[in-house]
């Protein structure tokens, strides 16, 4: 007679739905009751008695927490829920935070956003950068023209390169335009690339501004 070899044994454990991950809402909302228990008075051991949850996972909850919230508590953005304390994912100390632990700006960095070429500073401003070719749209000149006005006294440092073009604040372009060259102040303007905040949406399907004929 022909022996069946033995069924593998399911690895899930004994009580396979206690292996179903539990909402992060849900821990959140474990984490909170347990803070509350304990400002009533109630030990950890007490709390997760009174709340039906093991210490250790009343202790988990109670971190998750207070990591979550540490961000905003410290002035910054709160950021994703963080993984538990004691977990895989964390199995020591506490998490990495990537709105508080995440370097600030130490100077402005020129990316894209939007469909857009932007500069970010540190305090947190994105405004629209131009090249010399959107200055001498912006202006009515020619690039040279342009290129020579970059190396006068009194003009705006640029504040990085899109590829290999420098690039400027449209803000500090305008502003000096208003204080050097107040006839162009109501020059020739692209709609598209006039300064402006970018944390309102852009329409990239935007046309020209054409000029008023007096």
């Amino acid at each position: 007679m022909d022996h069946m070899p033995p069924t593998p044994r399911p690895r899930g454990g004994p009580i396979p739905h206690l292996r179903r991950q539990t909402p992060d809402i849900v821990k959140l909302d474990e984490g909170d009751a347990v803070i509350r228990a304990m400002l009533r008075g109630l030990s950890l051991r007490a709390a997760a008695g009174a709340l039906g949850l093991s210490t250790t996972t009343a202790w988990r909850r109670y971190w998750l927490v207070m990591d979550w919230t540490l961000p905003a508590r410290e002035g910054r953005p709160r950021g994703p829920i963080p993984p538990q304390r004691g977990t895989r994912a964390c199995p020591s100390s506490r998490p990495w935070l990537p709105t508080l632990d995440t370097p600030p700006l130490r100077k402005p960095v020129v990316d894209r956003a939007g469909g857009l070429d932007v500069v970010r500073y540190p305090d947190g401003r994105r405004r629209i950068v131009w090249t010399t070719g959107a200055i001498a749209r912006r202006m009515g000149l020619s690039r040279e023209r342009v290129r020579q006005l970059t190396h006068t006294d009194g003009w705006p440092a640029p504040v990085g390169k899109v590829g290999s073009a420098r690039c400027w604040d449209a803000d500090d372009i305008d502003e000096w335009i208003d204080q050097h060259r107040p006839d162009l102040v109501d020059g020739p303007i692209d709609q598209l690339h006039h300064a402006r905040p970018i944390d309102q949406p852009v329409d990239e399907t935007a046309q020209p501004v054409e000029r008023a004929t007096p």
